[in-house]
């Protein structure tokens, strides 16, 4: 049944199939003719098909949260350069103004104590 699927252009469902009768060679052979414990198969109609499957529903809604969480860690890596390029431009701008320390009299760089200040060791 399952290579015959693959064939067949229409589409398929599950589902179960319960033989109320058994005739084998022109006899009875169902539960009725056969003594023993055997009880008779009773299948209750079937419940509709859901029109919202909400486990799926609410599946997708956590890949939505997942990749709007996703590009925000992307947003917030990327800001976090920017950020720690523009300051290193900033202090490298700041050495190049700096006077020459043969010159005169030396003071402590802006960079030197910016560096200590966000030391993290």
């Amino acid at each position: 049944m399952a290579e015959l699927i693959n064939y067949w252009e229409v589409s398929s469902y599950p589902g179960f199939v319960a033989a109320t009768a058994e005739v084998a060679g022109g006899a009875d052979v169902s539960r009725a003719a056969v003594p023993g414990d055997l009880l008779p198969l009773e299948i209750g109609p079937q419940p509709p098909g859901q029109q919202i499957n909400w486990l799926n529903l609410f599946y997708s809604l956590e890949w939505v949260v997942f990749a709007g969480f996703a590009l925000f860690i992307w947003w917030r890596l990327v800001k976090d350069d920017y950020h720690r390029d523009l300051e290193e431009a900033l202090d490298d701008e700041h050495h190049e103004a700096a006077p020459d320390p043969d010159s005169g009299p030396t003071r402590t760089s802006t960079r030197n104590r910016t560096s200590k200040r966000y030391s993290h060791d």
